[in-house]
């Protein structure tokens, strides 16, 4: 796991960002501001939480294959407040997550032809809205040996039972074609979990002026 500062000022309070799979911090580049420090994580090839400097508020928020691992580090991980979008704590899953065939295939299309696979995934995180144009510009600079490796990583990952202290919210999108919002929901209602629906792709994040902003109610869209 790579983790990355993007604000770090020394303020009390530090949004701590787990990304999805075949990602890094170049698409999220545009929404670096607000009024906390923000540090991202991604490349999930090996589970392990890096060091954190101390910090009196943590923000987690999570997104797609980085529920999964945000989850599967909970016992290691104290927050005080809990975000998680278009994902669950089952990545591979066939009733709460995606697929194990789904998943096969993408492996096998990945090793075939990982430029192609890539794209497909990208397009289908935006369904057509307004942002993909920009999410090339800012587009992931991955290794292909490296995110298939890192996909293989996380379909081995055990489901996990959400246990996080402190507030949790929970947004599904509901035209998400990456990870099926019936899996979604029925992941969070098997464990308790109220969530909000909201009508976004996979990909949500250019709607928002800043990460801040998907925090708490997750309803300040620029």
């Amino acid at each position: 796991m790579n983790l990355v500062f993007l604000i770090r000022e020394g303020r009390p309070e530090l949004v701590l960002f787990f990304t999805g799979w075949a990602m890094d911090e170049r698409p999220f580049l545009p929404l670096i501001k607000g009024p906390y420090d923000l540090a991202l994580v991604y490349d999930y090839r090996q589970i392990r939480l890096p060091d954190l400097p101390p910090y009196p508020r943590i923000h987690v928020l999570a997104w797609s294959a980085g529920v999964s691992v945000a989850l599967s580090l909970i016992d290691r991980l104290s927050a005080d407040t809990w975000t998680f979008i278009n994902g669950t704590g089952a990545f591979c899953h066939p009733d709460w997550g995606i697929h194990p065939r789904i998943m096969t295939r993408t492996i096998s299309a990945l090793k075939a032809s990982p430029q192609k696979t890539l794209e497909a995934f990208y397009k289908n995180m935006f369904q057509g809205e307004e942002g993909l144009k920009r999410f090339w510009q800012n587009r992931p600079r991955r290794n292909p040996t490296e995110i298939l490796e890192e996909l293989k990583a996380l379909t081995a990952l055990e489901a996990r039972r959400v246990v996080p202290k402190g507030k949790v919210n929970i947004l599904v999108g509901t035209r998400d074609r990456i990870v099926p919002p019936r899996s979604q929901k029925a992941f969070w209602v098997r464990f308790g979990f109220n969530y909000q629906e909201k009508n976004w792709g996979h990909f949500p994040f250019y709607r928002f002026q800043h990460l801040g902003n998907l925090l708490g109610k997750g309803t300040n869209e620029a």
